[in-house]
């Protein structure tokens, strides 16, 4: 029976074997001849072109590449799994050079004249020192490491190698190193390829850079470079590309420049150089391409650029260039990019500049130009943009023959005139068109008629013009399979349809669309018709939009209740805002795990009940505003676990009990607007909270956002709050807005201590409630203070003379309490008025009628008038010291010759008793104090 198991179980593996088998065969990696092929590239890039010490002297030819031992193994006909140096992961199929093979692969590299190892992975730190340490032979000419990965400190000697032509290093982002600093002139004289971009490294340009005589190619572009560019760089003599952009040059820019007579490419955009840029280019006559945009440049435009007949692009973009344009030049025929937009230039645009044969991109946006726009004299032209300037008048008519246009962007021109579709028509490649914020307005009877399509267009932007009633069907026309972004904000638009099949963004928001909400094709990511007239429900159908990231329905006239689909988009809803409307009900538990909301804003309407739990799956909100609706419930605690959180509105609700301590550790670790007035809360103030507010103890790292309002690129939130005792709409949230508002409600006992922690704060208001005791003098810490409420409560005592610290103080409201004393004075309240301290009946002193009981008392002094109160003691004591001395001498004068007179004597003997009792006095006094 033993031996029958025995051969049952070996029947059983040897199935099991034979079934998995063809597995086995499966998840053996094998390589693919894209790798195979890159890893024969890489054995033909190390070539040793000089003697190998190996060889015996017949085939020691100095012109042969010899293979390595190592990658003789390497042959096109097999497997690269099989290759020595060699291995391939099974799960992933990745191919890749063992560690080991790689760094005896490059021991003997000193005898390499040319190293090509683009993007071949060196980041481990032992390549790296091998490469280093083998790469410094005296017979290397050329070495590429483009894209390696390698780090650490480049070594210094590789730039001075003697041969060395050739060196590229560009995409290594995390190698650091510096160039040398050599007085010898021999040094690095060879180079004539010198390649740095997008490294870490820094330091200056050294005045040896004049050394490298046969530079051809220098690119330190995307690197830390700094300080000014030398002079010495004018000896470049041979000099045909030079890219310094993206770093921290800075100074005047020499005037040296002008010897690179070879110079064909010149970049130094995204510096912060100071200074004109120097009338240099008269001797750069094979200059094609020049760039120094958004490098802090002043003065005027460089004339001598404008006689370069050879000269094909100029961008001067984004900098402080200011006058005109000169109004004549020479020929241009070659012009084809030019970029002068985002500068202080004024003046009108030079006739020469429409009259360019091969002008292709023009952009003189964001400037101050004046006068209208000329007619264009070539159709060569793809790219128009003269937005944001003083431009007036009427459309040129040669637009619109235009054939090769894609961009047309004419915004804030201050161009008039009736808009006419039809003459569009010619413009079929028009991708964008940008006339926002002018006079334009349509004739819907004219282009009724008309049927033509711009069938590339994909942005279309009419906003802020003087477009009333409907929007004709000619305008359907207008990219109807490609438009994606549709705006026609700020008219006077009562009706539309949305033809339009991809559409991703629609912005129709303040006009005066009536009846129901439009309904968007299902692509529609950003849909905005906030003010207009719109009523009737909110539709169902917008919950097929599965797209929709952004909401904004506010300010319209809609009723019924919020639809509980809208929760099936909060994956990719970031903005739901249905603010200034008439929608009853509950809030519904729609939010899913999950939820990408980021702001919600359903003030003023009339929504009851409590606030949904299931917000909580939000975790990427920053603005909840439920104001002023009919809420009700105690404080939604559970909202401190919101990460994000940073506007919280509750304010004119039905909320009623006391903000207890939460279990949450860290709760509201960002918010910076609270605002829970206007309720029937009760107890005492939540101190813990107020403990907690760490978004409020300190704004230098809002202040260093790079966006400084809360929002997003298409929408930015806005919230309403009762500041100053006035209802106002902050449009912009700024980032370092903070604010507490706990007014109008019941709150009692004292006001904590701890409020002198929110050193960000800018407003408190407290007022409307029932506090008691006196005012901390902890809220003199909060330096930004602008306005503080603690009116209508019972406090008592003394104002804190330390509040006058508060230097931004520009309103105070202490009226209605039972404050007692002389009021504060100096700097921000020697400004406040007698209403900021009424209803205090024990309250005296300027700026009150009320007279304080000592009316010798000692007021603080101004700080404004210290400086002349000086000037006046001195004088006093000036004059009172020179009359003393005068009487004197003269007192002296008698005495010497006429001897002491006995009413001298008596005087004298009076005035000593007196002084001797009056320390008497004072030494009594000392002792019991």
């Amino acid at each position: 029976m033993g031996s029958f198991q025995k051969l049952l179980q070996f029947l059983w593996l040897l199935i099991i074997s034979l079934a998995i088998f063809p597995f086995v065969l499966c998840l053996t990696a094998r390589c693919s001849s894209k790798d195979r092929s890159a890893l024969l590239q890489f054995n033909q890039s190390l070539m040793i072109k000089t003697l190998h010490p190996h060889l015996p002297p017949p085939l020691a030819c100095p012109t042969c590449a010899i293979p390595y031992a190592k990658t003789q193994s390497w042959k096109e006909d097999q497997d690269c799994c099989s290759w020595a140096g060699i291995t391939c992961d099974n799960s992933t199929g990745h191919v890749s050079l063992e560690l080991v093979n790689f760094k005896m692969l490059l021991q003997n590299a000193s005898q390499l004249e040319e190293v090509y190892l683009d993007f071949v992975n060196m980041s481990s730190s032992m390549i790296t020192e091998s490469l280093t340490k083998n790469l410094s032979s005296d017979s290397l000419t050329s070495l590429s490491l483009r894209g390696c990965q390698l780090y650490g400190e480049f070594p210094r000697n590789i730039f001075l190698l003697p041969k060395i032509r050739m060196l590229e290093l560009r995409n290594n982002p995390n190698l650091n190193g510096s160039l040398p600093s050599s007085p010898e002139r021999h040094n690095y004289s060879s180079l004539e390829y010198l390649n740095l971009f997008y490294t870490r490294f820094a330091g200056t340009l050294p005045d040896s850079i004049s050394y490298l005589y046969s530079l051809k190619q220098l690119d330190l572009s995307s690197c830390l470079f700094s300080g000014h560019v030398p002079e010495s760089i004018g000896n470049l003599s041979r000099i045909t590309r030079i890219n310094l952009s993206n770093n921290g040059f800075n100074g005047q820019l020499p005037s040296t420049l002008a010897q690179l007579e070879q110079l064909i490419h010149f970049y130094l955009d995204s510096n912060d150089f100071q200074g004109p840029i120097p009338n240099v280019f008269a001797n750069l006559q094979k200059l094609f391409s020049v760039s120094f945009a958004n490098s802090n440049v002043q003065g005027s435009f460089p004339s001598s650029i404008l006689n370069l007949t050879r000269i094909y692009s100029i961008n001067f973009s984004e900098n402080q260039l200011n006058g005109a344009i000169p109004s004549k030049a020479g020929d241009r025929p070659n012009l084809t990019f030019l970029y002068l937009n985002g500068n202080l230039l004024n003046g009108t645009i030079p006739p020469w500049i429409f009259r360019l044969p091969s002008l292709m991109f023009l952009k003189l946006d964001s400037n101050q130009f004046i006068g209208q726009i000329q007619e264009f004299h070539h159709k060569s032209i793809e790219v128009i943009s003269l937005g944001y300037n003083q431009l007036h008048g009427p459309i040129p008519s040669s637009i619109f023959q235009l054939v090769n246009l894609t961009i047309l962007g004419l915004e804030s021109c201050q161009l008039e005139g009736v808009l006419e579709l039809g003459k569009f028509s010619n413009l079929q490649n028009l991708v964008n068109l940008g006339l926002a914020n002018n006079n334009l307005s349509l004739n819907n009877i004219e282009i009724s008629s008309i049927n033509f399509t711009l069938p590339n267009l994909q942005t279309l932007d009419l906003s802020k013009n003087q477009i009333h009633g409907k929007i004709p069907s000619s305008l359907w026309g207008f990219g109807p399979d490609k438009l994606t972004h549709l705006i026609l904000s700020h008219n006077y638009i009562s009706e539309i349809q949305l033809p339009w099949t991809n559409l991703r963004h629609f912005d129709i928001s303040f006009n005066l669309l009536r009846g129901s909400i439009p309904i968007p094709p299902t692509t529609i990511n950003d849909l905005f018709l906030s003010s207009n007239v719109i009523s009737g429900e909110i539709p169902f159908l917008l919950c097929n939009s599965s797209s929709l990231t952004i909401l904004d329905l506010s300010n319209n006239h809609l009723t019924g209740e919020l639809p509980k689909c809208l929760g099936n988009m909060s994956i990719k809803l970031s903005v739901l805002d249905v603010r200034r409307n008439h929608l009853t009900g509950n809030i519904p538990e729609m939010f899913d795990e999950n939820s990408s909301l980021r702001s919600l804003n359903l003030n003023q309407n009339k929504f009851q009940g409590s606030v949904p739990h299931s917000l909580l799956n939000c975790t990427r909100l920053e603005v909840i505003d439920l104001g002023n609706n009919n809420l009700s419930g105690t404080f939604p605690y559970w909202l401190d676990n919101l990460p994000m959180l940073q506007v919280l509105i509750l304010r004119s609700n039905g909320f009623f009990g006391t903000l207890e301590s939460s279990e949450t550790k860290f709760p509201f670790p960002l918010l910076r607007i609270l605002d829970l007035a206007n309720n029937n809360f009760s107890g005492l103030l939540p101190d813990f909270y107020i403990k907690h507010l760490a978004g409020m103890m300190n704004t230098e790292s809002s202040s260093d956002l790079r966006d400084p309002y809360i929002g997003q690129t298409y929408y930015i939130d806005s919230i309403i709050l009762i500041l100053k005792r006035q209802t106002l709409e902050v449009v912009k949230i700024l980032n370092i807005f903070t604010v507490i508002d706990l007014s109008m409600n019941k709150f009692q006992g004292k006001i904590p201590d701890s409020l002198g922690n929110l050193h960000a704060l800018q407003g408190l208001n407290l007022s409307s409630n029932f506090l008691e005791e006196e005012i901390p003098t902890s809220i003199a810490d909060l330096r930004k203070l602008e306005f503080l409420d603690l009116s209508s409560n019972n406090l008592k005592g003394q104002i804190p003379q330390q509040l006058t610290r508060l230097n931004f103080l520009a309103v105070l409201n202490l009226s209605n309490n039972h404050l007692a004393g002389s009021i504060p004075r100096g700097r921000q309240f020697d400004t406040f008025g007698n209403d900021s301290y009424v209803g205090n009946s024990e309250l005296c002193g300027f700026p009150l009628t009320r007279k304080c009981g000592n009316d010798n008392e000692k007021e603080e002094p101004r700080v404004e008038n210290q400086e002349s109160e000086k000037e006046f003691d001195w004088r006093s004591v000036v004059i009172g010291y020179a009359s003393g001395l005068i009487i004197g001498l003269i007192v002296a004068q008698l005495i010497f010759w006429c001897g002491k007179p006995k009413w001298f004597n008596e005087i004298v003997h009076h005035w000593c008793k007196r002084v001797a009792r009056h320390q008497r006095k004072f030494r009594i006094v000392r002792m019991y104090r």
